[in-house]
């Protein structure tokens, strides 16, 4: 089995307990050649572990132990994603910018969330609605993101004649910020192997592409961003719901309708 390890590494674990309890029960009055065997055949079981015990930590453990780590980034990532909705919701009710003064807000680019920048024009928010984890700006060919714990974070609003912004000096329609905005988290490009990136709206739809084993990241790094409109099928990805979550049917801050 030892020798066997070399070739197929997971047996490495099992040979070297075994090599060891053969170690330690040789018999004590063994002499000459069967004494010379012994030690040998002990010898060469141990190598081969060894050697089959560092090919499986390099390999399959070593996996186990990266792809375990990166599926608590993506984790992360999404709850962090989740925070982004609940700083908009905070922006619809409080309504720091509101142009046609109906007691509902716009939404903002991630930039006046955190409170580095303003909402719109000169407006800022009274307090910061995203803490001080998401304060990391990061500028993509799409806009200003935020970086966190290995990933990228962008919201993008509708852009006046048509489309989405992400975008501080582009217009925004106000009007329809007030009801729609989407936001991704996507690998920020500080870790190979990371691909998955998350999508969510004002209405909390999310959504996930998350690429086979050994398929290149579609978006990744500050180069790379999704385009805003990436999820509603331009890029012809295959996004998928998030463990079939429903996506809530109001927004807090409807009138007569409590928030979901």
């Amino acid at each position: 089995m030892g020798l066997l390890a070399v070739v197929l590494p997971p047996l490495a674990v099992p040979a070297l307990v075994l090599t060891l309890i053969g170690a330690l029960s040789f018999p004590a009055e063994a002499r000459g050649r069967a004494r010379l065997v012994g030690r040998v055949a002990m010898g060469v079981a141990a190598l081969g572990s060894v050697v089959g015990l560092g090919r499986f930590a390099a390999s399959k453990a070593m996996l186990g132990i990266v792809e375990s780590g990166q599926s608590a980034s993506a984790q992360s990532a999404l709850w962090r994603l989740r925070e982004v909705v609940l700083a908009e919701d905070a922006v619809r009710k409080t309504a720091p910018w509101d142009p046609d003064a109906d007691g509902i807000g716009s939404a903002s680019l991630i930039g006046g969330l955190v409170g580095t920048a303003p909402v719109r024009d000169d407006q800022r928010v009274k307090a910061p609605l995203l803490n001080y984890a998401f304060r990391g700006s990061v500028e993509t060919p799409i806009g200003p993101a935020t970086r966190v714990e290995g990933y990228l974070f962008i919201v993008c609003l509708p852009a006046k004649g048509g489309g989405f912004t992400a975008r501080p000096g582009e217009p925004v329609d106000d009007e329809l910020a007030e009801r729609r905005f989407l936001a991704y988290a996507w690998p920020g490009g500080a870790a190979r192997g990371m691909s998955t990136t998350f999508f969510t709206d004002e209405h909390e739809r999310i959504l996930v592409l998350d690429l086979p084993r050994g398929a290149p990241a579609l978006y990744f790094g500050k180069d790379r961003p999704p385009a805003c409109n990436a999820a509603l099928g331009a890029d012809g990805a295959p996004w998928k719901a998030w463990k079939n979550k429903q996506a809530r049917k109001t927004l807090p801050g409807d009138r007569g309708v409590s928030a979901e």
